[in-house]
């Protein structure tokens, strides 16, 4: 089978395995889930593939080459320790936990999930004395004495013989514990991975014009000649980077990751005839509409018209008017407006006419930089998905963080006298309706969606607070009892269900009331205030006014409860603003460390980055203009809608881009083979369908479907082979 077969039956055997019955136990025994072996010539992606199902299921996962391992690593360390045996003390043998068991361990409790694929790849290739650990591993899932932890699944993989000499055959005993999966090189699955990764446009139409040079290795009379998955991957990013450094690749250069001369010439060929293509044909224009010629005064009078009229945004993402719009977005409406009521008799732009007959794999060359184009913008599209969602979860924290200190303000107004209006938190009603319609105006345009009212979803709202009760006490156990606002009003409880889960809690140190509780913030423990009181106490050890951060804060004297100190950069500031920032910023901070110990996708990481950007920026601009909190807001809402922007316009320029994109196309060929390959590399493209899938209201998904179900047939996929077999592929 080839590669990709090869990961869907990977998801389903984990999901299999993992099945669990109504009692959460696991409905496989462990000594019936038999490890998965895959066999298969080196540069494959077998590794890859792995970690693509460990992203999917979202598990964990753990990779090692048991080459690099010695028996030792893998049992553990002896040492002798005295038994009682037989009636007498003996000196015994014992060994320490497995490294790669005691690492399962440790992943487990950095990302808090139980479940996970230990990957153990060359386990063909391991020394004679590691043959018996490995076949007691997976025949019982033991390293020496150690149980591998349920929920965690077993994959391995090895080179046939011929790929290396270092190999040892399993026998028939140890082939009869494993579910052996044996996976030849596939252009075609390939191509679906190199769309998604983005591997460079001119090495995917290379290969469909030459899918025999996509894998090769062989002996000559000089050595082994080889070309590989890895190795063209591996080259796409170098040629990317040889690109924006306008630096020349040649056929010596490309020999160095395609180690075969005849291939790496015969591509330093096509790769001079593609430089040229992408320097005549800019592709850029063509998504962006710019290959056609619009009639004088009719984009100027389209967007006259409508900023004087206002316009509803086509994907119902946004209520704003036609002149908030980006110059950009406006010119691509009145273009696409123009293509749609005057799609018959285009006249094209003179540069593009010579390829009404150029040769097919000049097309080929400008099809491939098309899609990758457009698949750029796609995966631009999922990263401002992740980012505008963690964006807004973040400003939700922060709203309830201080929403939550400004009622412990009014409480030290009611138990330890009035604090000054340097101490930042005041004016609490106010504050709560800023806060209030400041995030109902960030939903706006964004694509999120208010959560369901509590009275819908009291179940659901009882077992977040569950869940918040339980990350609170985690929280506190790892500070060793200082602690943040876990606000109820976060997961849409009703004042009701708050105050049942405050009087159930209040006895045990915390609170889920509306804003945090009194418990949460002094419990008769002098955490925020000494001489027996939780709030004030002239010896209090931490005095108002002084915050999370060192780099703020003013001298407890201005509240006249205590002296002046500074608070350790963890430790809670009482009436601070920048306490309630840094608390936000540690979450955020805590979380996101929490998910990079699990695979992610490119897409949520780029995004996580985003949103540690934000929690920054925020705290800078919170701190440089409260308490005017108005214009802190403001600030705030300003970065939002940068990203909320971005993803509006990406997802836009996505959909027209694929408008134009068929336009164009049919202009020149009509419905013939050029769109049946650009409609092909769309259907087979992952970031193509996620972007059908989660933006699929606008005209250009529209055009693709059309397409899809016109040219996608048995005909229309032969006469594309047809024509290509004509270029000797």
């Amino acid at each position: 089978m080839d590669i990709q077969r090869a990961g869907e039956e990977i998801e389903n055997a984990v999901r299999a395995y993992l099945q669990k019955d109504e009692l959460g136990r696991y409905k496989m025994d462990v000594t019936r889930q038999r490890p998965l072996l895959l066999i298969g010539p080196p540069g494959l992606g077998k590794t890859a593939i792995v970690a693509q199902a460990a992203t999917h299921l979202k598990i964990g996962m753990l990779s090692y080459t048991m080459t690099h391992h010695t028996r030792q690593s893998v049992m553990g360390l002896p040492f002798i320790e005295e038994d009682e045996l037989g009636g007498r003390i003996v000196s015994v043998t014992r060994y320490t936990m497995s490294e790669i068991v005691a690492t399962i361990y440790r992943k487990v409790r950095e990302s808090g999930n139980s479940e996970g694929i230990l990957f153990l790849d060359e386990i063909n290739c391991v020394s004679e004395t590691l043959a018996p650990t490995m076949l007691m591993l997976l025949q019982s899932k033991t390293f020496g004495n150690e149980q591998i932890p349920p929920g965690w699944v077993i994959v391995s993989a090895g080179n046939p013989p011929e790929y290396n000499n270092s190999v040892h055959e399993f026998d028939v005993v140890t082939l009869d514990r494993l579910r052996r999966i044996d996976i030849e090189p596939s252009y075609k699955a390939f191509k679906k991975y190199a769309l998604s990764k983005m591997v460079y446009p001119g090495i995917i139409s290379y290969l469909n014009l030459k899918e025999n040079n996509f894998y090769s290795i062989k002996t000559t009379v000089d050595g082994k000649r080889f070309v590989t998955a890895r190795g063209w991957e591996d080259l796409s990013f170098l040629l990317y980077a040889y690109d924006q450094l306008k630096l020349k690749v040649d056929a010596k250069l490309i020999s160095e990751y395609i180690q075969d001369d005849a291939i790496a010439q015969d591509f330093a060929n096509y790769l001079e005839l593609y430089s040229k293509y992408k320097t005549d044909y800019d592709v850029a224009k063509v998504i962006s509409g710019d290959f056609f010629e619009v009639p004088a005064g009719y984009i100027e009078n389209y967007v006259a018209q409508e900023s004087s009229n206002g316009t509803p945004d086509e994907y119902g993402m946004s209520d704003s008017d036609f002149v908030k719009y980006t110059d950009e977005a406006k010119q691509q409406m009145a273009k696409l407006d123009y293509l749609m009521k005057n799609r018959t008799g285009l006249r094209i732009a003179n540069s593009y006419l010579p390829l009404v007959h150029a040769p097919f794999d000049e097309k080929y060359g400008l099809i491939e930089i098309m899609v990758s184009t457009l698949i750029k913008i796609f995966n631009d599209t999922e990263v401002y998905d992740f980012a505008i969602k963690k964006i807004f979860n973040c400003i939700v924290m922060f709203k309830n963080t201080f929403e939550g200190q400004q009622t412990k303000g009014e409480s030290y107004n009611q138990q330890g006298g009035a604090l000054s209006v340097n101490s930042g938190i005041v004016n609490s009603d106010a504050n709560t309706d800023a806060l209030n319609s400041f995030m109902s105006s960030l939903q706006k345009g964004s694509g999120i969606h208010r959560p369901a009212p509590a009275d819908g979803a009291n179940q659901q709202n009882m077992t977040a607070a569950q869940q918040a009760k339980a990350d609170f006490l985690a929280e506190r156990a790892r500070r060793g009892g200082y602690t943040y606002n876990n606000a109820a009003s976060a997961y849409g409880q009703s004042e009701q269900e708050q105050d049942n889960n405050n009087n159930s809690y209040t006895n045990k140190g915390f609170s889920f009331s509306k804003y945090g509780g009194n418990d949460v913030y002094g419990s008769g423990n002098d955490v925020y205030g000494g001489g027996g009181s939780s709030y004030s106490g002239g010896n209090s050890k931490y005095a108002s006014g002084y915050s999370m951060s060192s780099n703020y804060g003013g001298p407890g004297g201005d509240t006249g409860r205590g002296s002046a100190g500074k608070l350790d950069s963890n430790e809670y500031a009482d009436s601070n603003p920048s306490g309630v920032i840094g608390t936000v910023y540690e979450n955020v901070s805590a979380l996101i460390e929490k998910q990079e110990t699990m695979p992610l996708s490119d897409a949520e990481k780029t995004a996580n980055a985003i949103c540690l950007n934000f929690v920054k920026t925020l705290r800078s601009d919170f701190l440089a203009t409260y308490p005017n909190l108005k214009v802190a807001l403001d600030k705030i809402k300003a970065y939002f809608d940068t990203f909320k922007n971005r993803r509006q316009d990406a997802i836009r320029h996505g959909d027209y881009g694929i408008y134009f994109g068929y336009t164009f196309l049919e202009t020149l060929y009509g419905m013939g083979n050029e769109c049946i390959l650009f409609t092909s590399d769309l259907a087979i493209s992952n970031s193509a369908k996620k972007f059908f899938m989660n933006h699929g209201t606008g005209p250009g998904v529209a055009e693709y479907r059309r397409h899809y179900q016109k040219l996608m047939t048995d005909n229309g996929r032969a006469g594309l082979m047809q024509e290509a077999n004509i270029y000797g592929n």
